[in-house]
């Protein structure tokens, strides 16, 4: 249940819609709700110009579950039920890139700014799951990271691939080599947490009174079989 009767007692989560409320983006359990473009229902003079791009969709939902959120979006059918196309080309891409970069944003949690920080220069964001650390970047090339070099092991980052990629230690954290953007979509690179059993997770959920809702996207909207287990997803039209 969440807080958007106005009850400012009774409920799961709080919400945030596109920039309004981030005030509750904070401990807790949240969940950033918005469009894929700027009205919740169908406008049919909205066209791409209005619309997140699929490299901005993509961040804009890691940079919620690297916060430890849930991302609700909106999409605005039809009188006839009917998504928009240009609607339909975003949420496919954004399934694309969720078939390649999955491990990196589902069943993740936050990792701790003690051992890496998030950045809009260069653009970055990390997720963990189990002994692993997820840095989502949308730079190629060359990019400076703030982390805590004893914390992971700098020389096992590879891509969600599995293809090692070029590390070097100095006095101010790391410099990775990113390879060429794919479409210019954010690429996912994994680390290894240095330290053997270090749980940087609390148990699921951390206690019964604040049960915490899992990071979802409503996703895999194009005309195929779906590539994703429907397990968390949540889609609101309308």
């Amino acid at each position: 249940m969440n807080d958007r009767w106005g009850d400012t007692t009774h409920y799961d989560f709080r919400t945030s819609e596109y920039q309004a409320h981030r005030e509750k983006e904070q401990d807790g359990s949240w969940e950033n709700c918005r469009g894929i473009g700027m009205s919740f229902g169908y406008n049919r003079i909205e066209d791409e110009r209005h619309l997140l791009s699929p490299a901005r969709l993509c961040m804009h939902l890691t940079d919620v579950v690297s916060r430890g959120g849930n991302l609700l979006l909106n999409v605005g059918p039809t009188a006839s039920g009917a998504i928009p196309q240009a609607q339909v080309a975003v949420l496919t891409r954004l399934g694309d890139w969720m078939e390649h970069c999955t491990p990196a944003i589902h069943d993740t949690r936050p990792l701790p700014e003690e051992i890496a920080r998030s950045s809009d220069e260069p653009w970055v964001r990390w997720t963990t799951t189990g002994s692993h650390a997820w840095a989502i970047v949308q730079s190629p090339g060359p990019l400076r990271l703030a982390v805590s070099t004893d914390r992971l092991d700098t020389g096992s980052a590879v891509t969600v691939t599995g293809e090692a990629i070029p590390v070097r230690e100095d006095s101010a954290g790391l410099v990775l080599t990113v390879p060429p953007l794919i479409e210019g979509l954010p690429a996912a690179v994994r680390f290894t947490l240095r330290l053997p059993g270090l749980s940087v997770l609390p148990a699921w959920p951390p206690d019964a009174s604040r049960r915490r809702a899992r990071p979802v996207a409503c996703a895999g909207m194009g005309t195929g079989p779906a590539r994703y287990p429907p397990r968390r997803t949540r889609c609101r039209t309308g």
